[in-house]
């Protein structure tokens, strides 16, 4: 149901399935049913404390089943919720959980943008394009159009809170190219609101 945009019943027959896989203490369908349930919540913003709950007790038993891909999945996501709340160090420890599971994964490019974005919000320029970069090059080695955007677009960002917009404009317009390409609505609202700051300067 929540694959097919009906959240609501997703989430029902989710909540329905983790408290039968809890009674019957089946380890496998409760992860799968604590990571669906914070993965369902994730996608929307305002209510992303309750995915952070459910991604916090999926994230234990995805370690114990040793799942290096969701472990890094989850742990990446609670890093990009933290990130958000501007809590840097929480964000940046489950970004690096996440490069530790995934490695040079289109999933640890993510990461390592995450992490470019915390060093961009804390002002230092070097550290932020360092990791964008480490990112770009995952993402163009593993082929992963979308973390090539978002790469691109990190840099751009680093650019403009440098006042370099014509090396802004650039890299936004690189992302500009592949997200148009991959069909990305989302990626390109945020590539255009970065180059209309850039071109209004």
């Amino acid at each position: 149901y929540a694959d097919q945009g009906d959240q609501e019943k997703g989430l029902e027959y989710c909540l329905r399935s983790l408290k039968l896989s809890e009674k019957i203490g089946d380890t496998v369908r409760i992860f799968s049913a604590l990571n669906t349930i914070g993965s369902i919540y994730y996608d929307k913003k305002t209510t992303w404390d309750k995915a952070v709950s459910y991604l916090l007790q999926a994230l234990p038993l995805s370690e114990a089943l040793d799942d290096k891909s969701l472990i890094g999945t989850i742990s990446a996501n609670l890093g990009e919720i933290y990130l958000t709340q501007n809590d840097f160090i929480k964000s940046k420890s489950f970004y690096e959980k996440s490069i530790k599971a995934l490695g040079d994964s289109p999933d640890g490019s993510f990461a390592y943008n995450g992490i470019g974005k915390i060093y961009l919000k804390q002002g230092d320029f070097i550290q932020a394009l360092n990791y964008h970069n480490k990112a770009l090059a995952i993402a163009k080695k593993t082929n992963s159009k979308p973390q090539i955007v978002r790469a691109f677009q990190g840099i751009a960002n680093v650019y403009v809170a440098q006042s370099d917009y014509t090396n802004a404009l650039i890299y936004y317009n690189k992302a500009t190219a592949i997200a148009e390409e991959i069909k990305s609505p989302l990626d390109l609202k945020d590539i255009y609101q970065g180059m209309a700051v850039a071109y209004a300067k």
